[in-house]
């Protein structure tokens, strides 16, 4: 590979825009090129579109963030109703259902106690309604259980892929980002020798630090706060 890189962007301006990050990211790229595949960013696995944001790529950090947003939700709802299909049928009986005068403890109470106020058949009759509703109760519960737990599963599933793409196409998108950032700052050049380049580009990663400093603790107060969801919902 010569030093002309892909869309005629210089190794050289990549370095001063990026600093010795810059170095790194060029030897990734160039691999990448060379051997037609794909780097995996385990960064970006764990940290999703929060590190997308972090390196400023925020077209692609958006669309990840509208995708983890969305798609596991429809496909958490989708599974769990076709999972348990009769879900929605079982817990509205059990909301219409008519709770019982007594319960089977109390029943049970009252028997051992002997002070049920009514006669023997009176008492069966309630204890009947009592163990309809206990396993109306319980029907209501395990259909409950099951579509949290079909719902959990698959959202976290396809969370899982939209991770693992956004970790095998960070590398990509962080190109786009920084060969346009590159070629803004060249826009509003009047010369285009190599040293002026690489002078502004330095002078703008300078600028750039600055404001990373606060973004940098943006981003880790709105990722512990993501995390704290996460762990919410998942209990």
């Amino acid at each position: 590979m010569n030093e002309e890189y892909t869309y005629n962007l210089k190794d050289s301006y990549i370095h001063a825009y990026m600093g010795d990050e810059g170095r790194k990211q060029i030897q990734k790229w160039k691999k990448c090129e060379k051997h037609h595949n794909m780097n995996f960013s385990f960064p970006a696995f764990f940290f999703s579109f929060f590190w997308y944001f972090y390196k400023r790529a925020y077209k692609a950090g958006f669309v990840f963030l509208a995708l983890i947003v969305v798609l596991p939700n429809i496909a958490g709802v989708t599974t769990a109703v076709i999972t348990v299909s009769d879900v929605f049928g079982v817990l509205s009986e059990y909301k219409n259902a008519e709770a019982p005068k007594y319960t089977i403890d109390e029943l049970n109470k009252l028997e051992m106690s002997g002070s049920f106020d009514g006669t023997e058949e009176e008492f069966d009759s309630y204890y009947r309604q009592a163990q309809q509703y206990a396993e109306l109760s319980y029907k209501a519960a395990a259909a409950a259980a099951e579509f949290d737990t079909a719902y959990k599963l698959a959202f976290y599933v396809v969370d899982l892929i939209l991770n693992l793409i956004a970790a095998l196409f960070f590398d990509y998108f962080l190109f786009r980002k920084i060969r346009y950032s590159i070629f803004y700052e060249m826009a509003g050049m009047k010369s285009d020798e190599e040293s002026a380049v690489i002078d502004c580009l330095s002078r703008a990663r300078e600028s750039d630090k600055t404001k990373e400093k606060g973004l940098r603790t943006l981003l880790i107060t709105a990722y512990v706060v993501y995390i704290a969801i996460q762990l919410f919902f998942m209990w």
